[in-house]
């Protein structure tokens, strides 16, 4: 980040960055937490899109359109 915030601005960020060296163990809690966290919005995702014609959606269609049933 600030390599290219020189590059735009031409002058040196002096930002201070740290990183974390993620462990296997970490990275297993890590993936386990966002699985968590999403898990309900991805069922609530697939439940929508089974109640919609998901189709309609991927194939293109307009944001202000209203989605058909199947």
């Amino acid at each position: 980040m600030n390599e290219e915030f020189t590059a735009v601005t031409g002058v040196k960020a002096g930002i201070k960055s740290e990183s974390l060296e993620v462990t296997a163990d970490r990275k297993i809690i890590i993936d386990e937490m966002i699985d968590d966290e999403l898990s309900d919005y991805s069922l609530r995702l697939y439940n929508w899109r089974k109640k919609y014609n998901w189709k309609y959606f991927v194939d293109g269609g307009d944001g202000g359109d209203k989605p058909f049933k199947d």
